[in-house]
């Protein structure tokens, strides 16, 4: 039995935590759904997300560095290795690509959820903004978690594409509560196509950091993806 444990120790590891940060996400779900339209929370929650670093963050980093000998790529690795440029200038094109067909999507059949912007001033410090409320609330809490800590530590075990599928569809579960208690997508349809996105984005950010081995370049994409989505969609 003891045998058993070690040699699947990691997926217990990865099991337990899982299941108390989706307890805890959704205790925090609740909460924002509540008391974030009050301006005195906003205005801190927009500046620096505590609760999101204490819950996802500390745990992710803590838990990298107790089973750094389990990691596919070491704590200190996660964010000094070198980047693949080739790769990240391609998963850029596709990123482009896909910012520009849903532009041009929305200018001609849903013109009225595009934000506009007076000048090129205001656009600037609204984009500084965004970038850095999406990478302290989303990018880097959420890289940190599902390919810092839970796809590292299976692509040490399992093959690659299982670990990263795996992660992903972690990831796609811990955004649920979102969906329904903050977005308030109470259809299940609304659920399932957004619950794909998460998926296939989730799955480009863990091919994007198996490739690099960054932790860097999936926050990167990831922060600006929600950016776009903050900016130009009202979202």
């Amino acid at each position: 039995m003891t045998k058993l444990f070690d040699k699947n120790k990691i997926f217990c590891v990865v099991a337990v935590h899982f299941i108390l940060l989706l307890t805890l996400h959704t205790f925090q779900d609740c909460y924002y759904s509540l008391f974030y339209k009050i301006p005195f929370y906003k205005n801190i929650h927009t500046v620096f997300d505590i609760p999101r670093w204490l819950i996802w963050v500390i745990p992710s980093i803590m838990l990298i560095k107790i089973f750094e000998k389990d990691m596919a790529v070491s704590f200190s690795e996660l964010f000094t290795n070198k980047l693949n440029w080739r790769i990240f200038w391609n998963i850029n094109a596709v990123f482009l690509l896909y910012f520009l067909m849903r532009w041009l999507y929305y200018i001609n059949f849903q013109a009225d959820k595009l934000s506009t912007y007076p000048n090129i001033k205001t656009f600037l410090i609204q984009f500084v903004n965004s970038f850095w409320l999406t990478s302290n609330q989303a990018g880097f809490p959420e890289e940190m978690v599902f390919r810092a800590w839970i796809q590292n530590s299976l692509m040490s075990k399992i093959k690659i594409k299982n670990a990263i599928i795996l992660s992903n569809i972690l990831f796609v579960i811990i955004h649920i509560p979102s969906f329904i208690l903050y977005y308030k997508y109470t259809n299940f349809w609304s659920c399932f196509y957004h619950s794909i996105g998460v998926f296939v984005f989730g799955s480009i950010f863990g091919i994007l950091f198996a490739k690099t081995k960054n932790i860097l370049a999936p926050v990167f994409f990831h922060t600006i993806l929600d950016v776009f989505a903050v900016m130009v969609l009202k979202s």
